[in-house]
């Protein structure tokens, strides 16, 4: 009797349970996403482009399945450069976007640009071999090395711009 118990509690518990959704992930403290990087600057995008390169999204699948991923560049204007050393005025980040974007529980954190908006970034940033940054963080959550700082400030008249 009691073994027939814990196999219909086995079979009921096999047949009503589903698999767990969520994902193990590097949560990363402000401290060592800021120490990790190569460079950390304040920038704006003026530029995106898909590069034609396609690939995967490095440590993550959606079952066993890996998820199909483009790459991306953005170019950005480089206002402030807060640790590291950049001479030129612009930067090429690279980064990567689903090839097709179906959400889901666990997804990647990944990040995307459009230059219309004229949004400063403030980005974590370390140098591949190739001379483009990507964020210090991987190519899987750069979302975490990539903040939004706010739109662009407006002029402001001074005097409901009558000249003094």
């Amino acid at each position: 009797m009691n073994r027939c118990l814990v196999l219909a509690t086995l079979l009921l518990l096999s047949a009503t349970t589903t698999p767990a959704l969520a994902r193990i992930r590097q949560l990363w403290t402000e401290q060592q996403i800021g120490d990790k990087s190569d460079l950390i600057v304040m920038a704006k995008v003026v530029e995106v482009r898909d590069t034609g390169v396609r690939t995967t999204i490095p440590n993550i699948a959606r079952g066993n399945v890996p998820i199909a991923a483009v790459e991306m560049e953005a170019t950005f204007e480089v206002s402030a450069v807060l640790k590291g050393t950049h001479e030129k005025p612009k930067l090429v980040f690279v980064y990567l976007r689903q090839a097709k974007h179906e959400p889901w529980r666990g997804e990647p954190e990944l990040v995307g640009f459009d230059a219309r908006d004229k949004k400063q970034y403030l980005l974590f940033l370390k140098r591949e071999e190739d001379g483009r940054y990507s964020a210090v963080v991987g190519q899987t959550d750069p979302a975490d090395a990539v903040r939004e700082v706010g739109r662009p400030m407006m002029p402001v008249e001074v005097n409901g711009g009558d000249k003094p």
